[in-house]
């Protein structure tokens, strides 16, 4: 029998082969494919806990709410975890000549703590007359730091001021008013007092200096600005502040001091044990005080965090009988609170340490059982 009748007598079983075979090599390239998609698709550390304490610095500017020609430098940490020994640094050569950005105070010195949600911000430049021939270019900033488990991060950024050139104010000087504009006027006012006291303790003898020895208009018995305040009424600003905390609306007060954070007793365990030792006030996500920063970002009016009910724990270890007097507070019960005076407080944003400068008080009205 010859190859054409071979081939003639059994073309079905050789076509049914060959489609067998082709279905085989059809079926390998394809799970071949889908493999190698897998392969490179997939993650190489899927198996690895996702690190939820992720911190995350971000540095950039923005117009003043009351002056758009005003420029604030803002430094926030948008994470979810705290970032420790935050170090800035500015770009060597294509500054030039901007050196207020290199001979700013709080960029030249080191963060050891900047919490999650946690933001600075810093009047930096005025652009009213025009944008000076030294900011056409963008100005370059780095910022390090590091997280819990000590993993090193380092972010970069261009802080371009020409984007902020001929911006206008919605709405007319008249309907905006002057005193609009008092939060920006006292900003201004507090970086030069501030510029001011650096110069006068500069000018101090160091005796002066380390042994805070009084000043001559305090031998004198002339009160300090905190103290001569304690007699006097408070001011139309403050005592809307307090109308509305005491009316629960929150958001009136978030809306008009932008700056604010909640601050708690951090060894509030230790007090409990022992009452004598000094209370710690530090930053937290959620505590029993809620500080508003009414003068730049240096002093900040305090108040109970809204809803607060006050008890024996908070009101000894817990700080409020250091921060508020309480007439008529007794052992023993629970009390609702309204603000008469809120406390007054300075913040070292660079350590995070809060100094109590004047007492507030609140008036107490007792929880029914």
């Amino acid at each position: 029998m010859g190859i054409g009748e071979w081939l003639t007598s059994n073309i079905g079983a050789i076509i049914i082969c060959l489609a067998i075979v082709g279905a085989i090599i059809i079926s390998w390239m394809f799970f071949f494919r889908k493999w190698s998609l897998k392969t490179v698709n997939e993650p190489e550390n899927i198996d690895k806990p996702v690190n939820t304490d992720a911190p995350e610095i971000v540095v950039y500017l923005r117009p003043h709410a009351s002056c758009v020609e005003c420029l604030m430098l803002c430094i926030e940490n948008i994470g979810t975890g705290a970032a420790y020994n935050v170090r800035f640094r500015t770009g060597p050569s294509n500054i030039g000549d901007v050196r207020f950005l290199e001979e700013n105070n709080f960029l030249q010195r080191e963060i050891r703590c900047f919490g999650p949600g946690q933001k600075i911000e810093q009047f930096l430049i005025s652009l009213i007359g025009g944008l000076p021939e030294k900011l056409k270019q963008p100005s370059q900033i780095s910022v390090t730091y590091t997280n819990s488990l000590n993993h090193r991060y380092e972010n970069r950024y261009a802080l371009d001021f020409g984007e902020f050139e001929n911006l206008v104010q919605i709405g007319s000087i008249k309907e905006i008013g002057i005193s609009d504009l008092r939060p920006l006027f006292d900003a201004i006012q507090a970086g030069f007092s501030q510029i001011a006291k650096n110069i006068e303790h500069s000018r101090l003898p160091e005796k002066t200096k380390t042994t805070g020895s009084p000043t001559p208009s305090q031998e004198e018995g002339h009160p300090t600005p905190i103290q001569s305040e304690r007699d006097e009424p408070l001011s139309q600003e403050l005592q809307d502040f307090v109308t509305s905390y005491n009316n629960g609306d929150v958001g009136k007060l978030q809306q008009n001091y932008s700056t604010y954070c909640s601050i708690h007793v951090s060894n509030d365990t230790e007090r409990s044990q022992n009452p004598n030792i000094r209370a710690i006030f530090k930053t937290t996500s959620r505590g029993s005080f809620v500080a508003y920063a009414i003068d730049s970002e240096s002093l900040y009016a305090v108040v109970p965090s809204s809803g607060l009910v006050l008890q024996d724990a908070l009101y000894s270890s817990g700080g409020f009988s250091q921060v508020f007097e309480c007439p008529g507070y007794t052992q023993g019960c629970t009390y609702h609170v309204k603000v008469i005076r809120p406390a007054f407080f300075e913040r070292d944003p660079i350590n995070d340490q809060w100094k109590l400068e004047k007492k507030g008080e609140l008036e107490l009205k007792e929880k029914d059982s």
